[in-house]
């Protein structure tokens, strides 16, 4: 009265040295020159390898990699807006290495263009205004009424977020640039 049943092959295979996984660089932690990469160790490994570079490596093997002992790598001496190929594996002891994982980010301008511009804790005489600034310590904004043709600055920012005045039932076009040196400055 019961169905026929079947059973193919099974292999089990243990792996000793599971690959990392969430292998990330934050866009807050990446800049013109630099990346902070991060992943998840998903077995025991209390060391790993990362690869960086600007071209996509093929022969893993004969790269040159940097041991590390904490699941983070600090990639520096990077070129601005450059694509690069991370490689991670893990290495949990003696020839006992996990597969190589890769992912990949992009480096910054020198003088980024902040992005992200947000508009928080809005009210009907404040508005707090944030965004990404990068690299950069110093920026302009610049805000207009809805459709005037003239924007108002506020220069000299140190921290990239500033609260501005509102008034009720108003619209706000604001736009922010990054200020990097002299005569260095993002686009808005």
């Amino acid at each position: 009265s019961n169905p026929p049943a079947a059973i193919d092959n099974v292999s089990v295979i243990e792996v000793s040295c599971p690959t990392v996984a969430n292998i990330t660089a934050d866009p807050d932690d990446i800049t013109d020159n630099s990346a902070v990469i991060t992943w998840t160790e998903r077995g025991n490994a209390l060391a790993w390898e990362v690869i960086v570079s600007a071209t996509e490596v093929t022969d893993l093997a004969s790269a040159t990699a940097v041991p590390v002992t904490e699941p983070s790598y600090t990639a520096t001496g990077l070129e601005a807006e450059t694509l690069y190929h991370v490689y991670v594996r893990a290495n949990c002891g003696t020839d006992d290495n996990s597969e190589w994982v890769s992912s990949n980010f992009t480096t910054v301008a020198a003088c980024a263009t902040p992005d992200g511009l947000v508009a928080n804790n809005v009210s009907a005489t404040s508005a707090t205004i944030t965004w990404n600034g990068y690299t950069a310590t110093n920026w302009t904004l610049e805000y207009q009424l809805g459709t005037a043709d003239e924007w108002t600055p506020v220069t000299d920012l140190t921290a990239a977020t500033y609260t501005m005045t509102t008034t009720d039932n108003t619209t706000y076009n604001v736009r922010v640039k990054a200020v990097c040196g002299v005569d260095e400055e993002s686009d808005y």
